[in-house]
């Protein structure tokens, strides 16, 4: 595989615009929460991947949320796309995926300070970012 770059980055929302361009809002790696309040949090994982040279095969995108010794603790579905060459089939292909995370912290006990979210494509860890989830009380 020749990739040629792959990110993932969190923030609290998304907005996709009628253009099809994405602007993500408050760009975050902490969440936090009241233990006695609402222990529901919300965030989106942005993952991005670039390809070069052009491959029209099927590819297979997961995203999940992982304690540090790597048990996943929330999944997305793999999601099946192809890279695109929309601009210039020379140039290198893309792709980026918008995954929304809900996780109920009560779920999750013991709770952690440090979590990891990664992006693996076709089998294979291609980017990280840290997340912490803390507790404000």
């Amino acid at each position: 595989m020749s990739l040629l770059s792959a990110n993932i980055f969190l923030c609290e929302s998304t907005l996709t615009e009628k253009t099809d361009r994405v602007s993500a809002l408050r760009i975050t790696d902490t969440l936090s929460f009241a233990a006695d309040g609402n222990r529901i949090l919300y965030y989106d994982a942005v993952t991005t991947v670039s390809y070069y040279p052009y491959d029209g095969a099927k590819h297979i995108l997961s995203v999940r949320m992982c304690k540090p010794s790597g048990v996943a603790i929330a999944t997305a579905p793999d999601h099946a796309f192809a890279f695109g060459f929309k601009l210039d089939p020379l140039a290198p292909g893309g792709y980026r995926l918008i995954t929304n995370f809900t996780i109920d912290t009560r779920l999750i006990e013991p709770l952690d300070t440090f979590y990891m979210v990664w992006a693996v494509l076709d089998g294979e860890l291609v980017a990280k970012a840290p997340i912490m989830l803390r507790r404000t009380d």
